[in-house]
Order: C-alpha cells, then sequence, then structure tokens
C-alpha cells in the first residue's frame, strides 16, 4: 500500500463549531446496508447502528478527527457493546470502518492498536457524572503499520482484523482504537451521522490524561455529539448457534454436518414470525453461488436440505436473511 494521504468520495462537506471540543468537516459516506456478505462468521452491530439515517467522517476544526488522532491528544476511542449475564459469547476479531487515514513520512514505524478493553474501569465520565463504569483491562490487542491499515469509502471494503484466540465476553467489553504510537499519521473511523446515537452513550474516549469520557460526557458538541463508531465484532462460529440459550439479529442458526460433502441441513429458529426468509450460500470471496427463497415463516424452529454437489471443496458463507437482518455462519465442503 503506498504511504500517502487517502482521499474518500466526498458526498457533501460542511463545518461546524461547538462549545468546547470543536468538530470540523463532515464527510458522508455512501449509502449502504450495514450487514455485509464478506463477515467471516457473525457480526454484531454497534449501539444503535441498525437506525442509522447515514454514515459520516467527523473531521476536529484544528485537525484530525473525533474518532481518531486530533489537535486535543486522544489516546484511544472505543465503542461499547452491551452483554446481558445470558448472552455470552466469544469474539475472533472486528471489522474496522477506517474512513481516512494520512501518511506523514514514509517508512515510519508508526503504529495503530486495534484493542478490545473490558468495561471494568471506575473513572469514566458520562452524562451522568464521573466515577461511572468505563473501558480498562485490555482483553486482545493487535498491533499494526499505519502504512499497511485499509481504509475505504464502504464497509463491505473496510478492515478487518482477527484474534489470536477468541476472547470469552462475559460482560460489556469495548472494541476500538488505541492512537498513542501514531505520532504523526492521522487516522479516523467512520461513524453514523450526528442523533443517531439513541443517547445512549456508548461511544467513548480516552483522553490525555489517562480517564475515559462518553462523546457526551466529554463534551463533543457541548455535550451533544450523539453517533455510534463503526466497528463490528466479529462472533467465533463456534457460539451463536441453535442449541444455545439467546438470539443474534433474531435468529439462530447451525449447519450439519459442517464439514459436509453433498448436501447440509440449515437448522435455525426465527424469535419473530418474517415476512421473507432468505438462505443464501456464498463462496470465500463473497460471491453468490446459490439462494433458497423461503418466504413467509413465523416464529420459531425451521430446517431445510441444501444441495451442495455442485461445489468444489473449501470454505463457504451459509446467510440466513430475516426482517431486514443477517446471520452469516462458515461451512466447509470436503469431499
Amino acid at each position: 500500500m503506498k504511504k500517502m494521504y487517502i482521499s474518500l468520495a466526498l458526498a457533501s462537506a460542511v463545518s461546524f463549531t461547538f462549545a468546547q471540543k470543536q468538530t470540523g468537516i463532515i464527510t458522508k459516506m455512501p449509502e449502504q446496508k450495514i450487514n455485509i456478505s464478506k463477515t467471516p462468521t457473525d457480526t454484531l452491530d454497534p449501539g444503535n447502528s441498525m437506525n442509522a439515517t447515514g454514515y459520516v467522517l467527523i473531521g476536529c476544526q484544528d485537525g484530525g478527527y473525533v474518532l481518531g488522532t486530533n489537535s486535543y491528544g486522544d489516546y484511544a476511542k472505543a465503542e461499547q457493546f452491551i452483554v446481558t449475564p445470558s448472552s455470552s459469547y466469544k469474539i475472533e476479531g472486528a471489522i474496522y470502518w477506517v474512513g481516512a487515514k494520512k501518511i506523514e513520512i514514509a517508512g515510519s514505524p508508526n503504529t495503530v492498536d486495534f484493542t478490545v478493553w473490558d468495561m471494568n474501569g471506575t473513572n469514566g465520565t458520562t452524562t451522568a457524572g464521573s466515577g461511572q463504569q468505563c473501558p480498562n483491562t485490555v482483553l486482545a490487542s493487535v498491533t499494526m503499520s499505519m502504512g499497511d491499515v485499509d481504509t475505504s469509502s464502504t464497509l463491505s471494503n473496510a478492515q478487518i482484523i482477527m484474534f489470536t484466540s477468541p476472547i470469552l465476553v462475559t460482560s460489556d467489553y469495548a472494541i476500538g482504537i488505541d492512537v498513542q504510537n501514531t505520532y504523526n499519521d492521522t487516522i479516523g473511523m467512520v461513524s453514523t451521522q450526528d442523533g443517531d446515537g439513541g443517547g445512549y452513550e456508548l461511544c467513548w474516549e480516552k483522553w490525555n490524561d489517562g480517564n475515559w469520557y462518553t462523546l457526551q460526557g466529554g463534551g463533543w458538541g457541548g455535550g451533544t455529539l450523539d453517533i455510534d463508531m463503526m466497528v463490528l465484532p466479529i462472533v467465533d462460529m463456534n457460539t451463536g448457534n441453535i442449541d444455545d440459550n439467546y438470539f443474534i439479529f433474531g435468529m439462530k442458526m447451525t449447519a450439519y454436518p459442517n464439514p459436509a460433502r453433498n448436501e447440509t441441513t440449515i437448522a435455525y429458529e426465527l424469535e419473530k414470525d418474517a415476512n421473507n426468509v432468505v438462505i443464501e450460500i456464498l463462496n470465500a470471496n463473497g460471491k453468490l453461488v446459490n439462494k433458497i427463497e423461503q418466504g413467509v415463516q413465523n416464529k420459531g424452529v425451521h430446517s431445510t436440505n441444501i444441495d451442495l454437489s455442485d461445489l468444489s471443496n473449501g470454505n463457504y458463507f451459509i446467510s440466513l436473511n430475516s426482517n431486514g437482518q443477517k446471520l452469516i455462519k462458515r461451512i466447509i465442503i470436503v469431499k
């Protein structure tokens, strides 16, 4: 990858100025669906992003980005994910939608850390005040040279980070970037549009005083900047199947046998009635190779047999689509 400033297609840009921490140019990203066929297994969408009205890259008035390196010297940015006691699972990586970067010195060792934190800190500040639960213990981290980070104007070509081993999460956690070692380089993450965060305060940043603040608690936009950072945790393929006691995107799914030879059975459960259930088979490059229209289906358990005899050996993905949501599992074909 060339070490150069990455400039994205700009649908429109406008400058805003607020009290306290001030935003700058807001770059609108192309309209698109959040769920993507590039997902290795399953993904969870951040915060209120399924209700997003659009996606943007928000700059700072004096340089850099709200969700990245900036003139305020912020250390890290993270998106919180809620985990209830009955819905623990493992994550094996994350999809990071990096909207822009700028490399100041070609060949420099400047790096960014793609990190997962346990939400077990107590020095966080929200609109409720200080002393709140916040990111703290590092559960996993992958360091990458800034020159190797992929930027994209679309989520379908976003940066995929895989951890050394799956991480079991049994309580709230946060996924984001630590930018303390980027030095003069610049990186910016894509977010939902202002106002799309639902007021949940799930987007965090670590200031250079070592403390964590939500964007509203820290004063961005006078405490009104309400967004979610576009980072999607990848759920381990061995969790979240039909035998588990929780749903992901309102669905559970498993395939058996897996690995398969000429046929496999897709068993799935719907949490709610669905208007149009579709099962898709995708190859390792995300290309559609088979599509099965299941139509209207009531909530409950369903199954269907799928012919794999025309497919060659390798990794494939089974995508279950229901009520505008998508759940993807990997299947291996061995003949």
